[in-house]
């Protein structure tokens, strides 16, 4: 891989930022400006125009081989600290993941616990990734239509415009919407797979899907979901109870084998991020979990197999 842009690649940046630095605005000197990659060449980020932006000196150099994305966050949300990191981590993931062929894409896979801001921490990322136009295209999966509601509401904060009806062609047809958000009911209807797939292979995709543990690769959603989103360039899966009573797999998580019959899913490596009770607590970003003591007499009966009441 080239990590140098070429003079057409260069003179296609100077065209797409109209001569002024991507990152502060300034007007930039015609034989004075970088070029930069977006998804840093180090992490994975192609030397292409897609990945590519026209910076001052100063701001690349600020920039160095981190990924900015808080600059395209609205000043008045206040990101907490496990929510940069886990974006940053992302986006170092994303970066190995865009590139890479269908087949070989893999998920990454973030652990929360409820409450601490799952919703804030997927839109940070997914607005860095269609601000910079490394995907074009944003779709977030949900288990009900009250959490889809609340996406929506929470992606304009954002910046972001997410189309929440039931004619999701609309949305894929228009030029006015980031992405859409669907249930995962939704996924049933085979003509709304048809469409996502058509869509995902027109775009460059994000795809995230929230509270996973309501897929399952045994049920019809979650074949539903694997053929929908299959060619997928960049893949999230989010849940605040990392595991499911039946023990069934969800699509593309890895696991680790615990015994000879408990499996339970993979929360280390550079795959994926956890932020679990200890944290969310020590954080204050959750209240103590408190299991009231009450006291008295009680009495019950019990009736046996011959009978017989105790």
């Amino acid at each position: 891989m080239n990590r140098l842009f070429t003079g057409l690649q260069r003179a296609q940046l100077y065209i797409k930022s109209n001569g002024r630095c991507a990152m502060c605005g300034c007007l930039l000197n015609p034989a004075k400006w970088e070029a930069d990659h977006i998804q840093p060449w180090s992490k994975g980020g192609p030397t292409t125009h897609r990945n590519g932006q026209a910076l001052c000196k100063p701001c690349n150099q600020k920039k160095m081989v981190t990924h900015q994305f808080e600059q395209f966050i609205p000043e008045s949300i206040k990101l907490r600290d496990w929510q940069i990191q886990f974006v940053s981590k992302f986006l170092d993931f994303a970066g190995t993941q865009a590139t890479a062929e269908s087949a070989e894409r893999k998920a990454f896979l973030l652990s929360a616990f409820p409450g601490s801001g799952k919703t804030f921490a997927q839109l940070a990322a997914a607005k860095y990734l269609v601000a910079t136009s490394l995907c074009e295209f944003f779709v977030v999966v949900v288990p009900s239509d009250k959490l889809r509601d609340d996406f929506i509401k929470n992606a304009n904060l954002f910046g972001l415009c997410l189309y929440a009806g039931r004619n999701i062609l609309k949305a894929a047809e228009s030029e006015f919407y980031n992405g859409l958000v669907i249930t995962y009911h939704q996924l049933s209807n085979p003509d709304v797979v048809k469409i996502l797939k058509w869509q995902i292979s027109t775009r460059h995709t994000f795809v995230s899907a929230d509270e996973i543990h309501h897929l399952s690769s045994e049920n019809s959603w979650g074949e539903s979901f694997e053929l929908a989103f299959q060619d997928a360039e960049v893949r999230l899966l989010t849940t605040g109870t990392p595991f499911r009573s039946d023990n069934a797999r969800i699509p593309w998580c890895t696991y680790v084998r615990k015994s000879e019959r408990i499996e339970e899913l993979n929360l280390s490596g550079n795959h994926a991020y956890s932020y679990d009770y200890d944290r969310a607590l020590t954080d204050g970003v959750v209240r103590e979990v408190d299991f009231p003591t009450w006291s008295g007499r009680v009495q019950w009966r019990v009736s046996s197999p011959d009978g017989m009441t105790t």
